[in-house]
C-alpha cells in the first residue's frame, strides 16, 4: 500500500471537511438593505417632490421606485419638443445602527439614482454629489454613523443633471426619463482590514489571475485563493499569496486548475473563487466571486471566436423597462427577460443604452447569454471627468460576468474617445470597446443598414456585426427581411451577428391616465415583444429562424429529413425529439389542439455545424393522419422549436347528398338555388350578390373581382383640398388609394394625432387612420383603390395638447397600378349532373360557379399577368364588422409578409374579431394575410360560411389594419375577404419594403394563375 498516497488522500477529504469550517468562521462583508431589492419588496421613505404632481406634498414613497409612477411630478421623454421637467425629489429614511458595528467599516451603497444623487447622513455630506443615473455608487459613512442610535439618511435626487455633458448623454435620449431612487440601496458592514475589489480573468486553459484590491490592509500578512464548483467543491490547489510588510493595496493572485467545464451561452458553467485575507493565521475576511473559464477574441478579418469556435451574435437590444414600474425591477424581471431572449433562439443581448440592473447579468451567466454592457450616453456624450467615474463604476462592478464579451463606450456619436482606454484599466481581460453605429478597432457595427449598404460593409476587410438592425416598430422590421440579412451575414466570413432594436415596446402604463400605455407615438413602440411581452409575429419568425436545430423535409417525405446542426458547441446527441402523428379538428368542432394519434422518440448523433438525416420511427398507419409534428427540445430542457408537416395535399370536400339546384335567369338578377341556399349574382358582371340560406342573407357579396396592385412609379392624380376644412365633400365622387395631409408641426411638437375616415356614400364611413405621426414618420396615408365621396379628419393634436394646423390636404389615385373596376363580363349559366352553374368572362377574371346539390358553392377562378406586382388575386366584401370570429386551417396563427413567411406552422386558429391599430393590436392578430390556406369558417351576424380551397398556395387576407408609419403599412387590396397568389412586403421604420433585401422585392407574374374554392354556408 501506498502511505503517501493514502496520506494525500485523507488530507484532502479532511481539507473539504475543515476548510468551510474555516472559512464560514472568518468575517464576511454582511448587506443590510434599507430598501426593498425590487418594487415587490420595496419599502417606505419619507418622500415630496418639488414640482409637478402632487408637488410640496410631505408623504411616503416606496423605494426602489420612479416617482412618476406613484402620481408625483411629470412624465418626461428624453426626445419631446417641450421641456423636460426639472424637478427634484426629496428622500429621507431613518434607521438604527447597532452597537455591534463598532470597529467595523460601513458603506452606503446607491444601485442607481435618476439622475443627480445629494446624499447627506445626520445632517452631514456624505461624499460629492453623484451624477449619472445608471451606476452603483456608494459612500464610507463610518464616521458619520451613531451606534446604537437612529441615524438619518437624506437624499435629495435631481431629476435633470447639473452636469451639461451628462444630462445631454442621458436625457435627452430616444427613450423615457424617469426620475427616483429606482435600484435598491443598502448599507455594508466589512471589516476594517477586508478585500474590496476583485477582478477575475479565467481562460480556456485553465489559468485564472485575480487582481485584488484591500480596504486598510495594513497588518495583514496573506491573501489566500481557492477555486470552487457551484456546489462547494474544491477544485485544484489553494494558492497564496503573501503581502509587504505595513499591507498592499492591490495584488495580482495567479493559478491554474486542470481541464476545467468552460462557460459558453449553450453550456454556462460557473465557478466560484474564495479569496480569505489573513493576519498570521487568523482569517480578516473572506470573499467568494463567481465567474467561468473561457477565453473570448476578436480575430480581424476572421470573426468573434469563443474558446477557439467562431461564434455569431444573434441578438436584441434591451432597456431595463416595465410598463407598471418602469426601469425599477424585481429580480425576476430580469431573469425573465432573458428567458424571453433565450425563447427566440437567440444567444446575445445589447444593454442599451446603459448598464444594467445586475441581475441581468446574473441571469446571462445562470442560463447563458452573451452581453454588450453599455455606458451611457445616446447621441452624445459625457465629459471625460464625470465619464471616467462612470467607466470605473460600470467596469468594477460587472468585470467578472462571463457573458460579457463588449463594452460599449456610448451610443451612436454618444461616446467620448477619451474614454476608450479608461475601460482596460479596470478589466483584466482587456474586453474590446466598441462604438455602436460607427466602425470602430476592426468592427463595424453601423446601425439600420438596408440592403444594398449590408451587402458593401460585408465586402470590406472589417467583421460587421450591426448593434441596431430591422427596427421593429409596430409589426415592421424585425423578422421581415431578417432572412435574408441574416443568410449574408452569416455566410460571411466577415459577419460577426447582428442585434435587433428592440426587445420590447416601451410603453409605459401612466399613473395620470388610468395606466394607460403611452408608447409616445412611434417613438418607443419598437418591440419584438409588447409593452406586456405581448408576442408579435416576428417573435415566431426569428425563433424558427434561428433555431439551432434546422429541418428540411424532402417533397415526398416518407420519414427521414435532413438535419443540421446551428449550435456551436452542442451535439445534437444532446437534443431530444419528440414526434407525433395529428388530426386536427375541423371548422365546427371546439378548441385548436390538434388530436394525438401516435407519438415517439428520434435522434440524432450530429456534430456542432454539422448535418445529417434522421429517420422518425412513424407507425404503418401514419399517412392516415393530418400531420407530422416533430419538437426539438435543447440540453436546458427548453423547446427550440416545432415542425408541422402536411401528410397530404389539400383536397376540397365532397358533395353531400341533397336537393336539385336550378338557375333562374332574368334581366335584374340571376339565383342559383337549392333547397335553402339560395345565391344572386349580378346578370352584367357576374359578381356574387348575396347568398341566403333559411332565410338568413350573409353580407358575403360583390365578387370574385380581380386585385392587384403595381409597384408605385410616378406621382398620382391630386385633388387639392381646403386645409381650412376637417370636413372635403367632393363635388363628384372619384377612385381614389391615398391621401396626404401636411402638418404644421413646429419643434415644440413632438407629434400630433388625429383620426382620418373616407365615405364612397356620404353615410358609411371607414377609419383608415387613428393614431399619431412625427415629422418624420411621412405625410401619405396609402389605402385600397376604392370610390371616395368624402373626406374627414379629426383636429390634429400635438403631444402638448396643442391644435397643429394643416397646411396642405389632396387626394390622390394612381389608376395605372390597380385593374379597372369590374365591368360588363359575359356572363352564361346553365345545369349539368346536378349542379347549377354560372360563368363570367371579362375584364381579365374568368370565374365559375357551381351550386352542388348539398347546397355548397365552388368557384373555379384563372386570371393571366404579366409583370411586376405588390399583391395579385381575386376579393370579396364583407364588412368586417359583421364577422364575430374567424376558424382557419392554415399556417398560422399570426400573419404573415412576403418577407416574412417563416414563423407559423400548420394549425388551426381561432381569433375573434378585433381592431389592429398602430400600437394597439390584439396578437394573434385578427386582420392581415395569412398562408398556407386550407380551409377558414366565419362567424357572422348572419350566420356562419366556410371556405375550402383546393391549394395550400393561397393566402387569405382578411380586413385591413389601420395605417401607422408610412414603411409599416403595407397595400392591401379592395374589399375585405381575399384570395391572394402574391402579397406584398413589410418595410421597417428607416428601412423601405423594396430596399430590404431579395425576398422583400415585389412579385414577378408571369402566365395563368387559377385556383378553386369551395364555400358552404352552415347558418347561425
Amino acid at each position: 500500500m501506498d502511505l503517501n498516497r493514502c496520506f494525500r488522500a485523507l488530507a484532502a477529504v479532511c481539507l473539504l471537511v475543515l476548510v468551510p469550517a474555516m472559512v464560514q468562521a472568518a468575517p464576511q462583508t454582511e448587506r443590510v438593505y434599507l430598501s426593498g431589492k425590487g418594487p415587490k419588496d420595496a419599502v417606505a421613505w419619507e418622500f415630496s417632490v418639488t414640482g409637478g404632481r402632487r408637488a410640496g406634498e410631505q408623504t411616503t414613497i416606496p423605494v426602489p421606485s420612479m416617482w412618476e409612477q406613484h402620481g408625483f411630478g411629470t412624465y418626461s421623454y428624453g426626445q419631446q419638443g417641450q421641456p423636460r421637467a426639472d424637478e427634484h425629489g426629496l428622500y429621507k429614511h431613518r434607521f438604527t445602527a447597532p452597537a455591534e458595528w463598532k470597529g467595523k467599516r460601513v458603506r452606503l451603497v446607491f444601485e442607481g439614482v435618476m439622475t443627480d444623487a445629494t446624499v447627506r447622513i445626520n445632517g452631514v455630506p456624505a461624499g460629492p454629489v453623484h451624477q449619472g443615473a445608471f451606476y452603483r455608487f456608494s459612500y464610507d459613512v463610518t464616521p458619520h454613523l451613531k451606534l446604537g442610535e437612529e441615524n438619518l439618511i437624506e437624499v435629495d435626487v435631481a431629476k435633470e443633471s447639473a452636469n451639461t455633458a451628462t444630462n445631454t448623454a442621458e436625457r435627452r435620449a430616444d427613450y423615457w426619463v424617469f426620475g427616483g431612487i429606482f435600484r435598491p440601496v443598502w448599507l455594508e458592514v466589512s471589516p476594517v482590514e477586508a478585500i474590496r475589489h476583485v477582478a477575475l480573468d479565467g481562460r480556456a486553459d485553465g489559468s485564472l489571475t485575480a487582481d485584488i484590491q484591500f480596504d486598510g490592509a495594513r497588518e495583514a500578512t496573506r491573501v489566500e485563493g481557492q477555486v470552487l464548483t457551484r456546489d462547494g467543491i474544491v477544485v485544484g490547489d489553494p494558492v497564496s499569496l503573501a503581502l509587504p510588510g505595513g499591507g498592499a493595496g492591490r495584488v495580482r493572485m495567479a493559478t491554474r486548475i486542470d481541464a476545467p467545464q468552460l462557460w459558453t451561452a449553450e453550456t454556462p458553467n460557473l465557478y466560484d473563487l474564495r479569496l480569505t485575507l489573513y493576519k498570521g493565521d487568523e482569517a480578516l475576511h473572506t470573499t467568494t466571486q463567481r465567474f467561468g473559464f473561457r477565453t473570448f477574441e476578436v480575430r480581424a478579418g476572421e470573426g468573434l471566436f469563443l474558446n477557439g469556435q467562431r461564434i455569431l451574435l444573434k441578438g436584441a437590444n434591451r432597456h431595463s423597462f416595465r410598463p407598471q414600474t418602469a426601469r425599477a425591477l424585481n429580480p425576476e424581471d430580469s431573469y425573465d427577460d432573458v428567458r424571453l431572449v433565450k425563447s427566440m433562439n437567440m444567444n446575445a443581448i445589447r444593454m442599451s443604452h446603459y448598464p444594467p440592473d445586475p441581475a441581468l447579468l446574473e441571469a446571462a451567466d445562470e442560463l447563458g447569454l452573451y452581453v454588450l454592457d453599455e455606458l451611457s450616453g445616446w447621441q452624445a456624450a459625457h465629459d471625460t471627468v464625470n465619464g471616467r467615474l462612470l467607466v470605473r463604476e460600470m467596469v468594477e462592478r460587472d468585470v467578472n460576468h462571463p457573458s460579457i464579451l463588449f463594452w460599449d463606450n456610448g451610443n451612436e456619436g454618444g461616446w467620448n474617445r477619451d474614454l476608450d482606454g479608461e475601460f482596460a484599466l479596470y478589466d483584466p481581460q482587456k474586453r474590446r470597446v466598441l462604438h455602436p453605429w460607427e466602425l470602430h478597432d476592426d468592427i463595424d457595427t453601423k446601425h439600420y443598414s438596408n440592403w444594398a449598404d449590408l451587402t458593401q460593409r460585408l465586402a470590406s476587410p472589417n467583421l460587421l456585426m450591426p448593434t441596431e438592425v430591422l427596427h421593429a416598430l409596430y409589426d415592421g422590421g424585425a423578422g421581415a427581411g431578417l432572412e435574408d440579412y441574416w443568410t449574408a451575414i452569416s455566410t460571411s466570413p466577415r459577419g460577426a451577428g447582428l442585434f435587433h432594436w428592440a426587445l420590447v415596446d416601451e410603453g409605459i402604463a401612466r399613473s395620470d391616465r388610468d395606466a394607460a400605455i403611452d408608447n409616445f407615438s412611434t417613438y418607443a413602440p419598437d418591440g419584438l415583444v409588447g409593452p406586456n411581452h405581448e408576442k408579435e409575429g416576428s417573435y415566431h419568425t426569428i425563433r424558427s429562424l434561428w433555431s439551432p436545430v434546422q429541418i428540411v423535409v424532402p417533397a415526398v417525405f416518407d420519414g427521414t429529413v435532413t438535419v443540421s446542426n446551428h449550435y456551436d458547441f452542442t451535439p445534437l446527441s444532446q437534443v431530444r425529439f419528440d414526434w407525433q402523428t395529428v388530426r386536427f379538428p375541423g371548422p365546427a368542432a371546439e378548441g385548436t389542439a390538434p388530436i394525438v394519434i401516435a407519438r415517439g422518440t428520434a435522434g440524432a448523433d450530429i456534430a456542432p455545424h454539422g448535418s445529417g438525416t434522421m429517420t422518425l420511427p412513424l407507425p404503418g398507419n401514419w399517412r392516415q393522419a393530418d400531420a407530422v409534428m416533430l419538437t426539438a427540445t435543447g440540453p436546458d430542457g427548453l423547446p427550440v422549436w416545432t415542425w408541422t408537416w402536411p401528410v397530404a395535399a389539400p383536397t376540397l370536400p365532397a358533395v353531400a347528398a341533397g336537393g336539385k339546384p336550378t338557375v333562374v335567369a332574368g334581366a335584374d338578377d340571376i339565383r342559383l338555388s337549392v333547397g335553402p341556399v339560395s345565391a344572386s349574382f349580378d346578370p352584367k358582371t357576374g359578381l356574387l350578390r348575396e347568398v341566403s340560406r333559411g332565410g338568413k342573407t350573409l353580407a358575403l357579396t360583390d365578387g370574385p373581382r380581380l386585385v392587384f396592385a403595381r409597384p408605385r412609379a410616378a406621382e398620382p392624380a391630386w385633388l387639392e383640398l381646403d386645409a381650412t376644412a376637417t370636413t372635403h365633400t367632393l363635388a363628384v365622387p372619384q377612385m381614389a388609394n391615398t391621401i396626404e395631409i401636411d402638418l404644421g408641426l413646429e419643434k415644440t411638437d413632438s407629434y400630433a394625432g388625429f383620426k382620418l375616415e373616407i365615405t364612397s356614400d356620404g353615410q358609411t364611413w371607414k377609419t383608415l387612420y387613428d393614431s399619431t405621426r412625427r415629422a418624420s414618420d411621412g405625410i401619405r396615408y396609402n389605402f385600397a383603390p376604392q370610390r371616395v365621396s368624402a373626406v374627414r379628419y379629426t383636429r390634429p393634436l400635438s403631444d402638448a395638447g396643442r391644435a397643429v394646423p394643416v397646411k396642405t390636404v389632396r387626394l390622390g389615385f394612381e389608376a395605372d397600378r390597380f385593374p379597372a373596376p369590374a365591368g360588363p363580363a359575359i356572363v352564361t349559366t346553365g345545369t349539368a349532373n346536378g349542379e347549377a352553374w354560372l360563368e363570367a368572362r371579362g375584364g381579365g377574371l374568368d370565374a365559375r360557379w357551381t351550386l352542388r346539390r348539398d347546397g355548397s358553392l365552388k368557384l373555379d377562378y384563372s386570371y393571366s399577368l404579366e409583370g411586376t406586382f405588390l399583391y395579385h388575386g381575386i376579393t370579396f366584401d364583407e364588412p368586417e364588422g359583421n364577422i364575430t370570429s374567424v376558424r382557419s386551417l392554415g399556417r398560422g396563427p399570426y400573419r404573415v409578409w412576403q418577407n416574412r413567411l417563416r414563423g407559423p406552422e400548420l394549425g388551426v386558429r381561432e381569433a375573434a374579431f378585433s381592431v389592429d391599430r398602430p400600437g394597439a393590436a390584439i396578437y394573434p392578430e385578427f386582420q392581415g394575410y395569412f398562408a398556407g390556406l386550407r380551409w377558414a369558417r366565419f362567424n357572422t351576424a348572419s350566420g356562419a360560411w366556410t371556405v375550402n380551397s383546393a391549394s395550400d398556395d393561397v393566402y387569405l387576407r382578411i380586413g385591413t389594419p389601420q395605417l401607422g408609419h408610412i414603411n409599416t403599412s403595407p397595400d392591401f387590396p379592395a374589399g375585405d375577404i381575399s384570395f391572394l397568389a402574391a402579397i406584398p412586403a413589410m418595410g421597417s421604420k428607416f428601412v423601405t419594403p423594396e430596399n430590404t433585401g431579395p425576398a422583400s422585392q415585389p412579385a414577378q407574374a408571369s402566365g395563368t394563375y387559377s385556383g378553386s374554392l369551395v364555400f358552404t354556408f352552415t347558418g347561425p
